[in-house]
């Protein structure tokens, strides 16, 4: 679902050993404009202090107070907080190989990853079904229709 939905299409893309591919809320927008300068300053910083041998900067998605530092996939509903909510009690029951954290560099290679160009012209003789969520508060449903509409593949929607 979401991040993960976006994981398996670039898995399925390059990967022609798929069959058939589920994506529930694709996310395709992983900074907000409008916070992307301050952002990659931010990164920059980061990816100097690794190259001193430092560990990498890493975040929680979101906060108890419904925010994420990078503006995550143009969120500005709510909806953080039940990401919050579900990363905490996850974490809680220590989930095998769960990470309430994601790195500050991950964000960058998402920027820069072209996702919807990709899927669009890569997602050839796999079986795709999407689900698009009316209610999807993190990713845009018309952006995900828009692609679903893009793609050159056996598919449904759902």
């Amino acid at each position: 679902m979401s991040f993960d939905a976006t994981v398996s299409a670039c898995a399925a893309a390059i990967d022609r050993r798929v069959a058939a591919v589920l994506m529930v809320c694709l996310i395709f927008s992983f900074i907000r404009s409008d916070k992307r300068a301050k952002v990659f300053a931010q990164l920059m910083r980061d990816r100097e202090s690794q190259l001193r041998d430092n560990e990498s900067f890493v975040l929680q998605s979101f906060n108890s107070k419904d925010e994420n530092s990078v503006d995550f996939a143009d969120f500005k509903e709510s909806g953080g907080k039940e990401v919050y909510l579900l990363m905490m009690i996850a974490a809680e029951r220590d989930h095998l190989n769960f990470r309430d954290r994601i790195a500050l560099q991950s964000y960058h290679k998402m920027t820069l990853f072209r996702l919807k160009e990709m899927i669009e012209q890569m997602l050839k003789e796999i079986l795709i079904m999407m689900m698009i969520s009316e209610l999807d508060e993190i990713s845009l449903s018309a952006e995900q229709k828009k692609v679903f509409e893009k793609l050159k593949t056996s598919k449904k929607l759902h």
